[in-house]
């Protein structure tokens, strides 16, 4: 999984690390770690892990 990770854009990697090694951090403190508004983290998030998903299926990974 860390290998797809690396290959994504650096803020979708930035924000998945903040996710995995920082789940105490609320919305608006992953926000600012980004640099992005609050109202943009949720599209930030379901674009990179939708770019995330097709890119470990597509290496044949799947997930229920």
């Amino acid at each position: 999984m860390w290998r797809a990770i690396d290959r994504l854009p650096a803020r979708h990697r930035q924000l998945l690390v903040l996710l995995a090694y920082r789940p105490d951090l609320s919305p608006l403190e992953v926000a600012a770690a980004l640099g992005i508004a609050p109202g943009s983290l949720s599209v930030l998030r379901r674009r990179c892990l939708a770019t995330l998903r097709r890119r470990l299926t597509s290496e044949g990974f799947s997930y229920p």
